[in-house]
């Protein structure tokens, strides 16, 4: 089911958004919360969380002066 869902500012309302958040409050509420974290790290679940959790940004930041200087 976590596979389906795809978070991204173009992709999402507000509504859906929350609607998210509140799925995740429920997973914490219903498994706990050491759980929840176990599931979410497990390399074997992590292509089922690319659309919540991307590791490459998909859009340039909002404010150019917020993001950190490259390492030298």
């Amino acid at each position: 089911m976590l596979s389906n869902i795809v978070i991204t500012e173009d992709d999402t309302t507000s509504s859906s958004r929350i609607f998210i958040k509140i799925l995740f409050q429920e997973l914490a509420e219903n498994m706990g919360l050491k759980e929840v974290n176990v599931r979410l790290s497990d390399p074997s679940m992590q292509p089922h969380f690319m659309g919540i959790f991307p590791r490459v940004r998909q859009t340039p930041p909002l404010n150019p002066l917020s993001t950190p200087p490259p390492l030298l």
